[in-house]
């Protein structure tokens, strides 16, 4: 009897510290929410801080000014936005020394050329995406010339004197420009033939300005009665063929 009372008392023992070492044991594996770690590491805010450092939309918009056909004018500001169907004012300007080097206007450049539509391009010498526009706008002018398009390749290249250009690129300092500019003075961007189509100087940027033109190359449609009919930003292949297009729905072809 003696031994029947101390082995129960035994088993019981036993019994209370398995029940005790299961009940810490189970503390230790059941997760609660303040402390795992999957939690802490796949908040939102975790989420969203991965992003900012390169992956949200905002994050991999490319500033303004660096798009691949585009560049902003830097201090070119305008609040002048104009719509098709809009009349264009009659600008004036100089013409480039090989283009004569006459001041001319908008209205009097198609009153002397009779002509039914007239493209006007603003551009620069360090504007590579203005400079790979440019055959495509001599050509422009070759094919339609004789058939009443004008076409003006307006520079905002900022000369001192804004007619004779290439006598004041031995005074700018700035000799990217005067080595762009006597690149260019060669005047060979389609089979080593000249340019032909005008180049108006707007070394001030009224012309521009008056335009609202503040990224370049910019190109502006306007038909025989000085009405807005077409404009764009940038240059690829896609937006010469449409104002191609636009100058063939002018013209009547």
């Amino acid at each position: 009897m003696k031994y029947t009372k101390i082995l129960v008392l035994f088993l019981a023992v036993v019994l209370l510290g398995s029940l005790v070492l299961t009940a810490c044991g189970g503390s230790n594996t059941n997760p609660t929410d303040n402390g795992t770690p999957t939690d802490q590491g796949t908040t939102d805010q975790g989420t969203t801080d991965q992003n900012n450092n390169g992956q949200t939309d905002q994050g991999t918009d490319k500033p303004a000014g660096e798009e691949d056909d585009i560049l902003v004018v830097p201090g070119m500001e305008s609040n002048v936005r104009l719509n098709a169907g809009d009349v264009v004012p009659d600008l004036k300007f100089k013409l480039h020394p090989v283009s004569a080097g006459s001041e001319s206007s908008l209205y009097q450049i198609m009153e002397e050329n009779n002509a039914k539509a007239l493209v006007l391009d603003f551009w620069a010498v360090w504007c590579e995406p203005c400079k790979e526009e440019l055959p495509y706008l001599e050509q422009l002018h070759r094919q339609y010339k004789d058939k009443g398009l004008v076409v003006l390749a307006a520079t905002i290249d900022p000369f001192e004197d804004e007619v004779s250009i290439m006598e004041t690129l031995d005074g700018t300092n700035d000799n990217k420009i005067k080595k762009s500019w006597k690149k260019l003075g060669e005047f060979e961007l389609i089979d080593g033939q000249a340019i032909t189509m005008n180049i108006p100087v707007d070394g001030d940027r009224a012309m521009s300005k008056a335009l609202g033109v503040t990224s370049i190359p910019r190109t502006f449609l306007i038909d025989k009665d000085h009405k807005l009919v077409y404009q764009h930003t940038g240059f690829d292949e896609g937006k010469v063929n449409e104002l191609i297009q636009k100058v063939k729905e002018v013209m009547g072809e």
